[in-house]
């Protein structure tokens, strides 16, 4: 990464907590390789609420993680990330996007997490979802 900062997806977050996960092996190895090469791994407050939202829920998951198990891995990946605020610039930017690109409906959440790389100059996002993102010319998504 140019700047060696890396903003890291939420689904990318689940495959690594939830350990029977189809991706979490590749999450792990991953994430060994991004520390290993002293990258700053970023996340925001939409990646947090996303993953407890998919974590709570359950859906396409063995379980539904608990409150008490969630707070943990929550406080954990708090601990070992970069936290990007959203601010009014972000604001600006997401419309901007969401203007070229012609952002409708929940697309507009993805889109959110490209104004706030872009906001606080990262442009390398790891994601298991790249068709989410390939619209968006101005970052480089990584799929471990």
């Amino acid at each position: 990464m140019p700047n060696g900062l890396v903003f890291v997806d939420t689904n990318f977050w689940v495959a690594k907590i939830v350990k029977d996960h189809v991706f979490h092996e590749r999450a792990e190895a991953k994430l060994n390789d991004l520390v290993a090469q002293e990258e700053l791994l970023c996340i925001s407050a939409q990646i947090i609420r996303e993953l407890i939202s998919v974590c709570t829920l359950g859906r396409n998951l063995s379980r539904a993680l608990t409150r008490d198990e969630l707070q943990q891995q929550t406080e954990a990946l708090i601990a070992q990330t970069v936290f990007l605020g959203e601010s009014e610039a972000s604001t600006r930017k997401l419309i901007e996007l969401g203007s070229r690109y012609q952002v409708i409906g929940k697309q507009i959440h993805d889109a959110n997490i490209v104004a706030t790389m872009l906001t606080h100059g990262v442009t390398h996002l790891v994601s298991f979802n790249p068709d989410d993102f390939k619209r968006f010319t101005e970052i480089e998504v990584i799929v471990p």
